[in-house]
C-alpha cells in the first residue's frame, strides 16, 4: 500500500478544495459469488475493493475534526472521507461524487445536556465539509486510486451539504452542529450553497476537456461545473430563468414544478450523460402529502412511479417519464415506500437504455434493470401529481431484470447502501458505496467497527455481454 503525506496529515476545509487526494485500495478477489440466475443463465464473478485507509478530516486550523460519540460510551471520534455517493466511467477512469459530508440523523434523540432534538434533524459534525468530484484510476495491480479532488463551488464559494434555503431546493430538514446541543440556539442557518449531490456524469471534448454533470437530492437539482467543478448552470424545480451562465453567476432554468413534492432528502439519486441528453430519476415516489413544497400531494402510499426526467443538453428541454419500481415488492416484506433508487447509467450513448439500480435499506431487494423509454409517455407537467393519484394514464418506461444483486449483497462485507453505478463495456459493472463517513445512528451515534477498513468498490464481471443496449 502506498502511504501519502496527506493520508498521514488530514486535509481541512478550505485545503480539501485543491488537495491532490490518493486513497490506496487493495483488491478483495471473493470470486463467483451463488446468486440466482442471470438472464444470461450463468453466474458473473465478483471482486471487492477494500480501502487499507481513510484520511482523518480536519479544520480549518489543522485539527482533527472529531464527531460526539453517544454509544457504545460517550465520547469523540475521528471523521474519515467517505460519502462517494455516484459514479460515472469513460473506460480505464471512474468519477464519484461526495455527499453532503458527515451527517447523523438525530431526530428525536435526548441529549446529555437536557432536552431532545425536533423531527427531520441532522447532525453536521463539520458543517464546512466542501463537496469533491473524485477520479479514479485503475491499476495494473488491481488497486485504485484517487488520483484528483476538484471541490466544487458555485459564484466562487464552495458547496457544504447544509440543508439549501435557494428558491425551488428548501427543505424541512433542521442541521445543527458541530456541539452535540439540541436548544435553538445551536441550529444552524440553511445555506444558499447547501448540496446534497447524489449523480455524476461528464463529457470529455476534444483534448480530454472535461464537463461534469451532477444531480443533488435536496431540490431536486440538475447542474452543469466546467473542468475545474466550477458551477456554470442550475436546473431547478419551479423557478424562474436567471443568471448569465457564467462561473460568476451560473444560470438557472427551471424544471417542472412537481418535482418539489420529493420526499424530504429524496430528490434525484442517479444521473446519466449521453450524446444529447442528461437523465435524472428521483430516488423514492413523490411524498403523499406534497413533502415540503406547500402543495397538494397525491395521497397515494402505494404508488409505484418514480420521476425520470429527460434534459436536452442542446435545446434546454425538459420532457418527465413514469418509472415503476417492481410490483411484487411485498414479497420480502417491503412497502412501496421502502423501495429507492440507488442510481442509474447509461447503456450506449445514444440514450435508447439505460441501466437503473433498485434497492431498499438494509439489502433485501436489489435489482438491477435495462430500461428503454420507446412507447413511454411524456408526463405532463401541468397534470401535477395526478399521476401518482390514479387521475391521470400514462404508460411507464419498459423493464428489463439484468441481474438480481440481493443473494450477493447479502454477503458483501459493505454498507447497505449502494449509490454509484457505472459500466465499462457490455460485461464489466461498477459499484459504490456510501460509508457515511464512518458515522451511523443505531441507536445513537456512533462510529463503525470497520472505520479505517471498508469496501467501497464492487466490481462485478459478466460472462456474456449482459450490459450490452
Amino acid at each position: 500500500m502506498r502511504d501519502t503525506a496527506l493520508m498521514r496529515q488530514g486535509y481541512g476545509a478550505a485545503e480539501m478544495r485543491a488537495a491532490l487526494l490518493v486513497i490506496a485500495l487493495t483488491a478483495c478477489d471473493v470470486g463467483s459469488v451463488p446468486s440466482r440466475p442471470t438472464p444470461a443463465g450463468s453466474e458473473p464473478a465478483v471482486h471487492v475493493y477494500v480501502a487499507s485507509a481513510l484520511p482523518v478530516l480536519t479544520r480549518a486550523g489543522g485539527e482533527p475534526a472529531l464527531a460526539p460519540v453517544t454509544k457504545p460510551a460517550p465520547g469523540a471520534a475521528p471523521l474519515f472521507e467517505g460519502g462517494m455517493s455516484a459514479l460515472a466511467s469513460t473506460g480505464a477512469e471512474l468519477w464519484t461524487i461526495t455527499d453532503r459530508g458527515p451527517n447523523v440523523d438525530v431526530s428525536g434523540l435526548a441529549v446529555p445536556g437536557g432536552g431532545a432534538f425536533p423531527k427531520h434533524t441532522k447532525f453536521f459534525p463539520l458543517p464546512a465539509y466542501n463537496q469533491a468530484i473524485l477520479r479514479l484510476a485503475a491499476a495494473d495491480d488491481g488497486s485504485f486510486s484517487v488520483v484528483e479532488r476538484l471541490g466544487v463551488t458555485r459564484a466562487g464559494q464552495p458547496t457544504n451539504g447544509l440543508p439549501s434555503n435557494r428558491p425551488g431546493r428548501t427543505t424541512r430538514e433542521h442541521a445543527f452542529g458541530p456541539e452535540l446541543r439540541a436548544d435553538p440556539g445551536a441550529e444552524l442557518a440553511p445555506s444558499p450553497l447547501g448540496y446534497d449531490f447524489e449523480g455524476i456524469g461528464l463529457d470529455v471534448g476534444p483534448g480530454g476537456q472535461r464537463t461534469y454533470w451532477v444531480a443533488d437530492e435536496y431540490g431536486p437539482s440538475i447542474a452543469r461545473l466546467d473542468a475545474q467543478g466550477r458551477m456554470v448552470a442550475e436546473w431547478v424545480p419551479g423557478v424562474p430563468p436567471s443568471g448569465e451562465g457564467t462561473t460568476g453567476d451560473p444560470s438557472v432554468a427551471p424544471l417542472p414544478a412537481v418535482l418539489r413534492q420529493r420526499r424530504d432528502n429524496r430528490g434525484f439519486e442517479g444521473l446519466a450523460v449521453t450524446r444529447e441528453s442528461v437523465f435524472a430519476i428521483v430516488e423514492s415516489t413523490l411524498a403523499p402529502d406534497g413533502g415540503a413544497s406547500g402543495e397538494h400531494g397525491h395521497g397515494n402510499e402505494h404508488t409505484r412511479l418514480h420521476r425520470l426526467v429527460r434534459l436536452d443538453k442542446t435545446s434546454g428541454a425538459v420532457t418527465m417519464f413514469a418509472y415503476e419500481h417492481d410490483a411484487d415488492i411485498e414479497r420480502i416484506g417491503l412497502r412501496h415506500g421502502d423501495v429507492r433508487i440507488g442510481d442509474l447509467t447509461a447503456l450506449g450513448p445514444d440514450g435508447s437504455s439505460l441501466l437503473v439500480y433498485e434497492h431498499d435499506a438494509h439489502k433485501h431487494h436489489a435489482r438491477f434493470f435495462r430500461v428503454r423509454l420507446d412507447g413511454a409517455t411524456p408526463l405532463d407537467p401541468a397534470a401535477g401529481a395526478a399521476y401518482e393519484a390514479g387521475g391521470a394514464s400514462y404508460a411507464p418506461v419498459r423493464k428489463e431484470l439484468v441481474y438480481d444483486f440481493a443473494p450477493v449483497l447479502a454477503r458483501l462485507p459493505t454498507p447497505a447502501k449502494c449509490e454509484g453505478v457505472a459500466v465499462s463495456g457490455a460485461r464489466t459493472l461498477w459499484l459504490v458505496f456510501d460509508n457515511d463517513y464512518g458515522l451511523t445512528d443505531d441507536e445513537g451515534i456512533r462510529m463503525r467497527d470497520d472505520v479505517t477498513v471498508r469496501s467501497l468498490l464492487v466490481r462485478v464481471d459478466f460472462p456474456g455481454a449482459a450490459l450490452a443496449p
